[in-house]
């Protein structure tokens, strides 16, 4: 995508950043996942230092869902009739994209959104997921990120704290954005996450067998082993390179081997 030069949000000096207003999914099947990911229109000034979203009408289209949805964000206090002006050309680009059978009733009642994060609940309302679905997601991130800052010796208690949030669906979540951050190829972040977990496949499995047993396991993963989740081999024995035994029981591990 090319550069375009705006001004910073912050010291309005001129600067270059990736822009991008038109989300048509009928042309890029990929916009959705742009949009939702809270990467786009995003700004860093080298003068300043500012870093953060760019103020940009945005338009997203998804013909298959029926979608023409406008945003227009109102700290740049545009009036209506010209905000009309700004996003009209980008719906006639979408709307020109169609074929004639594609051309149905909803493209003559674009939805204004208020706000980006309306905007965001009403693209994951198309693929049935509710604003009580996005309520949890963000509890569970919530809890992730409190772990992560906590130090290992306190994580016990926020887990007791967190008991009803706690299900498979944060380990499943924890799994993602591990995957995300190793593509991404920050690996001090994903040491950081696999350490919280590195035992979440024993978790699924002990899930509503253990009740609050559960909590002892998880401040054992969550203290845990940050020698794990960075590879680290234990020293003492070669049986099980990711477990350090003491000698004398790594000896009798390796005299019954040898008999």
């Amino acid at each position: 995508m090319a550069q375009t030069q705006t001004a910073c949000p912050r010291c309005r000096q001129p600067i270059l950043a990736q822009v991008e207003q038109l989300f048509d999914v009928n042309a890029d099947p990929q916009a959705k996942q742009r949009l939702l990911s809270g990467q786009v229109n995003y700004a860093r000034c080298q003068n300043c230092g500012y870093e953060g979203m760019l103020s940009i009408p945005i338009v997203y289209h998804d013909p298959g869902k029926e979608l023409l949805l406008t945003y227009f964000p109102p700290e740049l206090g545009i009036g209506v009739n010209d905000q009309e002006r700004m996003i009209g050309p980008l719906i006639n680009q979408a709307v020109n994209r169609l074929k004639p059978e594609q051309r149905k009733a909803y493209i003559l009642r674009p939805q204004a959104m208020f706000t980006m994060q309306t905007m965001i609940e009403k693209i994951l309302e198309g693929d049935g997921i509710t604003r009580e679905d996005i309520q949890k997601s963000q509890t569970r991130m919530a809890l992730l990120e409190r772990l992560l800052s906590t130090s290992p010796a306190s994580r016990l208690e926020v887990i007791k704290q967190e008991e009803a949030n706690i299900d498979q669906a944060v380990f499943v979540l924890l799994s993602r954005i591990l995957e995300a951050t190793l593509g991404q190829g920050d690996q001090n972040a994903a040491r950081q996450l696999a350490a919280l977990g590195v035992w979440q496949t024993i978790f699924g499995l002990i899930m509503g067998l253990l009740g609050t047993g559960l909590l002892i396991v998880m401040a054992v993963a969550a203290s845990a082993q940050p020698r794990l989740a960075a590879g680290e081999a234990g020293e003492g024995c070669r049986t099980r390179p990711r477990v350090k035994l003491p000698p004398a029981r790594c000896a009798a591990r390796r005299k019954r081997s040898s008999a």
